[in-house]
C-alpha cells in the first residue's frame, strides 16, 4: 500500500501517442452498440497520429497505424476515408482484412501483422474492428 505521495513519486515519464489519452504499449478498448461511430472514430485518431496532427486538441507524436479490419472490407474502408477526408498514405496506413475465402481474421495472421507491423515498421498502435454484436 502506498500514499498518495508515494504514488506521485514513483510515476515514471511515459512515451505518449495522444498525449495523456493513449501511450505506447498500452491496450485500448473502444467499445459501444452498433453504428455508432467507432470505425469512423478510429480512422480520425489514425488520420491525426499518422499525420502528427491534433486529436482533440491534444497534441499527438506521429506514428505508424496498422488497421486490422473485420467489419469493413477494403472498398468501405476507402470509401469512409475518403469520406472523411483523411490523408493518409503509405507510408504510415498499413491495413488488412481477412482473405477472400474467409470472413475472419486468424490469430495467426494477426499476430503475423503486427510483427511486421512492429518489426519493419517501427509501428506502435494497431487498431482492429471486428463486427460486434454488443
Amino acid at each position: 500500500m502506498k500514499t498518495i505521495e508515494e504514488l506521485r513519486s514513483s510515476i515514471v515519464d511515459m512515451n505518449y501517442i495522444i498525449e495523456n489519452m493513449i501511450r505506447e504499449n498500452g491496450l485500448y478498448c473502444l467499445l459501444g452498440e452498433a453504428k455508432v461511430g467507432k470505425s469512423a472514430m478510429a480512422l480520425q485518431i489514425a488520420n491525426s497520429i499518422c499525420n502528427g496532427i491534433p486529436f482533440l486538441d491534444l497534441k499527438t507524436n506521429k506514428n505508424s497505424i496498422l488497421y486490422l479490419s473485420t467489419e469493413m472490407n477494403p472498398s468501405e474502408t476507402i470509401s469512409r476515408i475518403n469520406l472523411m477526408n483523411c490523408r493518409l498514405n503509405s507510408n504510415d496506413f498499413f491495413y488488412t482484412y481477412p482473405d477472400e475465402n474467409s470472413t475472419q481474421l486468424s490469430i495467426i495472421k494477426v499476430e503475423k501483422e503486427i510483427m511486421n507491423f512492429s518489426e519493419n515498421h517501427n509501428g506502435k498502435l494497431v487498431f482492429i474492428g471486428f463486427r460486434s454484436s454488443i
